[in-house]
């Protein structure tokens, strides 16, 4: 063979070789274009990881691109809003907010903010979807962390105006129901964020105070004036005898009923295994609930929560991380408008939300709140609790 013909063969078998590879590149990359997950995107909110869409979601062992429709494969608005990256207008972010769609708020408000970080509409929703899933300590420190941003005047002034709705209304109902462990739990880490803040500064030190934790109580109040009228008063505070702080009140014995007199109500209980449950009423809801002299604050079920029609009829006062018996859970605080137990009226009692395996078969929890408004007594036997409304002292 010529040389001139060996070069042309080897020029052949090269063109062979390479049409072989792209070839075989072309339909394996087609392949694993067909494998991978169409709507696999980033979430900024979580460092960068892939983020499911909602089918992948709720049934995470299959994955379905679309719902089947006689054989054809549709997708919804919702799925392809998931699978792309559409900026969903203002209007549906707060659609999201009102109907709990927290997972989408969230990585929409995340995507959008990246492009437009000092948006202070996008920055006031992203703050109350951080007050609607976040314990409420966290929440005022964001808020607290938005004023150092270079934000309008106006917007300023209204994140300072949110601070002090969100803190004081939170802070009154945990001093009337004489919830200091959560007290404390607020306010600690703002008397160290915020640390010229003075209400910080005496709201922590009450807590203490009541929580019988001098040294505490000393290291807060180390931050003012040693002569400070109202230091000195949170150290008095201290030295009572505050016996009604460690249980409030003790159910009367059978025995001791006739310390109520002649004027009080009988109360119908229902006995279930070692409690006793009361029929109370909330807004128009009917409602059993277990009295509990342990519970500070009445408490109430997710199931309840859902028949007062939620935050539409609720305010919200904040998140809060409690101890129950299934263990540490945090829980939304809600203001029920009108409370009823016995006859009786209650406006805008404030009530724990918890899950219904922490409340077992009943509606909630009656507790210390409502029941301290009252002397009763507890007749085991006739299964009924004598209640008389307590008349208020003058101070």
């Amino acid at each position: 063979m010529k040389i001139g013909g060996i070069w042309a063969l080897i020029v052949a078998l090269v063109a062979s070789l390479a049409a072989n590879f792209y070839l075989f590149d072309k339909v394996n990359g087609a392949s694993q274009q067909r494998l991978a997950p169409p709507n696999a995107i980033t979430d900024p909110m979580d460092g960068g990881t892939p983020a499911l869409a909602k089918s992948e979601r709720d049934t995470p062992f299959e994955y379905t691109n679309g719902a089947v429709n006689n054989g054809v494969t549709t997708t919804s608005e919702d799925d392809k809003r998931n699978q792309t990256n559409v900026f969903l207008p203002y209007e549906e972010l707060v659609a999201l907010l009102n109907a709990q769609d927290f997972d989408t708020l969230r990585y929409q408000l995340a995507l959008q903010l990246q492009t437009n970080p000092l948006n202070e509409q996008l920055l006031l929703l992203e703050a109350k979807l951080i007050a609607l899933t976040k314990p409420l300590n966290i929440a005022i420190i964001h808020y607290y962390d938005m004023l150092d941003l270079p934000l309008s005047a106006a917007a300023l002034a209204s994140i300072e105006d949110i601070i002090d709705a969100r803190y004081e209304n939170a802070q009154q109902q945990l001093q009337k129901n004489r919830q200091w462990t959560l007290m404390a739990t607020l306010n600690e880490p703002l008397f160290q964020r915020i640390t010229n803040e003075k209400r910080y500064v005496l709201n922590l030190a009450t807590a203490y105070a009541h929580m019988k934790n001098v040294t505490l109580m000393e290291d807060t109040l180390a931050s003012l004036p040693f002569d400070d009228p109202d230091a000195a008063r949170i150290r008095a505070l201290s030295l009572q005898a505050s016996t009604d702080d460690d249980l409030i009140d003790d159910i009367m014995s059978d025995n001791d009923n006739t310390l109520l007199g002649d004027d009080f109500t009988r109360v119908p209980l229902i006995k279930q295994g070692d409690q006793y449950r009361v029929k109370v009423r909330a807004l128009n809801q009917r409602a059993e609930m277990i009295i509990d002299t342990g519970a500070t604050t009445t408490a109430i079920t997710t199931g309840l929560f859902a028949r007062l029609s939620g935050y539409r009829r609720l305010i919200f006062i904040g998140n809060f991380t409690v101890n129950t018996a299934a263990g540490t859970i945090e829980a939304p605080m809600v203001q029920i408008p009108k409370f009823y137990f016995a006859g009786f009226e209650f406006t805008n009692l404030s009530a724990l939300v918890l899950p219904p395996d922490v409340l077992g078969e009943s509606d909630g929890l009656l507790g210390m709140n409502v029941l301290r408004e009252f002397d009763f007594s507890l007749r085991a036997q006739a299964e009924e609790l004598l209640i008389k409304h307590k008349i208020p002292t003058a101070k």
